[in-house]
């Protein structure tokens, strides 16, 4: 009885938008008409009757509001998808292709890459025919991602020259035929490269020790390799450490190279080449722990020297004693970054590049430094000195980060600002803590990322001076990426002048 009058009621409502006074319960009257006597007017069993009535209804509303609940809460979401989905369709495709390719270009690496694409194909016949006629969606071939079908399943998707091709080093197998399986793979993905190496833009080759005979077999098979679409060009030797020189790729015709990244190698290639590279990332002998793996500073001045136009200059290397005579220069670099960060050796013992090679015309010099420079910082410092005073040098940016806390407590900033002397045209100097390391050049605890001193050239720069950059720590109470502080904001009056300085 109490279901038939809940679903009498809700059929006689159920036009209206929504209910108004008192819902009209077909007992609600009788309940009223109980408030109005008193307990010896009314009938026992009739009251006894009513409430069982009513708590039956009760249970079943309550029930009935899980169930609705639960019934809302799908339709809502199905709606959602299909409002959604509404939406998708009266786009138009181009507005969808900027939509997947914006998304393409912010994924961090080629596996999440790969998944993404995959994933686009399988939403709908549309969404499928879209991808397909994207290049940018296809021009990221790897081979830690993609098996040697899909990469030329990639590659037949990409005509324009915009692919960027990663051949990682084969995997080290125990069983023979799994060994030959991988070799052949990676023999694979390199005569696929040659085959569309006009449409390669970016090259990054990672040798490893298994991969001696590919490179063997590829270079006996494609001595002569044309990449004339080929802006940059890697080649990593860290997970297989040799004396040799890479010369796989010594016959390689590559007009519009310009940017160069060498880890642990020392590659053989034309010298038209090389003498048009503006930018060069250069790692050697970084993890080398005995003097005899390490490769002798003579071979490597003389491949820095080979880079004739190169403007931007990134070096991490180590260079055994030795100063070549005379000194020679490097006349083109402009932007200079010398990384020095963690060595087996008494990194206040150790030759520096400024010691083999003079650089006239930088503008713009960087220091990275590891956890043992960071607790050396002094010895470093004073041993880290140009041949010549770096005069043209008029910004310096000094950038620091370790996970352990070094020996001597807070980095001394003074020991920075006395070793800014050496540069006389000094306009602006930036210390990089670093956030993603615990201990830097900046305490942890600040708001700030980085600090930038501008205006240098009014103040002298000395340790006195950077050294009070501490203090100002407690004048930023919100997070940010870089303080710009201008050098006579250090001064006697710094704390009237703070109001100037420019957050960014």
């Amino acid at each position: 009885m109490a279901k038939q009058s809940i679903i009498s009621t809700l059929q006689n409502v159920s036009g209206e938008a929504q209910a108004k006074g008192a819902f009209p319960w077909s007992f609600s009257a009788f309940s009223g008409h109980i408030a109005n006597h008193s307990t010896e007017e009314v009938d026992y069993d009739e009251l006894k009757s009513n409430l069982q009535a009513a708590g039956s209804v009760e249970d079943l509303l309550r029930r009935m509001l899980v169930s609705a609940s639960v019934a809302v809460k799908e339709l809502k979401a199905k709606f959602s998808v299909m409002v959604n989905q509404r939406e998708f369709q009266s786009l138009s495709d181009d507005i969808l292709s900027i939509v997947f390719e914006t998304a393409y270009e912010t994924l961090p690496d080629d596996k999440l890459k790969v998944k993404f694409v995959k994933n686009l194909l399988l939403v709908s016949r549309r969404f499928r025919n879209i991808v397909i006629g994207l290049p940018v969606l296809w021009s990221n071939i790897s081979s830690a991602t993609l098996r040697l079908k899909d990469a030329e399943l990639f590659a037949s998707r990409v005509t324009s020259p915009i692919i960027s091709f990663s051949i990682y080093g084969g995997a080290r197998y125990k069983q023979k035929a799994d060994k030959e399986a991988e070799e052949s793979r990676i023999f694979g993905m390199y005569q696929l490269a040659a085959s569309i190496s006009s449409r390669i833009r970016s090259f990054q080759i990672h040798v490893s020790q298994n991969d001696r005979n590919v490179l063997k077999k590829f270079a006996e098979s494609c001595p002569i390799v044309s990449l004339p679409a080929l802006e940059e060009l890697t080649l990593d030797s860290s997970r297989y450490p040799t004396r040799g020189t890479v010369k796989f790729c010594c016959k390689w015709t590559m007009p519009l190279l310009r940017k160069l990244n060498v880890v642990e190698c020392l590659p053989e290639l034309p010298a038209e080449i090389l003498s048009r590279v503006s930018i060069c990332s250069f790692v050697l002998n970084k993890d080398a722990s005995k003097e005899e793996e390490l490769w002798d500073s003579s071979d490597i001045i003389e491949f820095l020297l080979s880079l004739t136009a190169v403007k931007e200059l990134r070096v991490n290397v180590r260079l055994p004693s030795g100063y070549p005579k005379p000194i020679p220069e490097m006349v083109s670099v402009e932007r200079l970054t010398l990384v020095l960060q963690d060595y087996e050796v008494d990194v206040t013992m150790d030759d520096y590049l400024l010691d083999f090679i003079v650089f006239p015309s930088i503008t713009s010099f960087s220091l990275e430094l590891g956890s043992k420079e960071l607790e050396k910082l002094g010895g470093v410092l004073r041993r880290l000195q140009f041949k010549t005073p770096p005069t043209s040098v008029t910004q310096v940016t000094l950038s620091a980060g370790t996970e352990h806390k070094p020996a001597n407590g807070r980095v001394p900033t003074y020991l920075l600002g006395d070793w800014c002397k050496t540069f006389r045209g000094l306009k602006s100097l930036t210390l990089d803590g670093r956030k993603d390391k615990t201990f830097g050049l900046i305490p942890f605890t600040t708001p700030v990322d980085a600090v930038k001193v501008v205006n240098c050239a009014k103040e002298d720069m000395s340790g006195g001076l950077l050294g009070k950059l501490p203090s100002l720590w407690d004048y930023y109470d919100r997070p940010r990426r870089t303080a710009v502080i201008a050098a006579e904001d250090l001064g006697e009056n710094r704390r009237e002048r703070l109001e100037f300085v420019e957050i960014i």
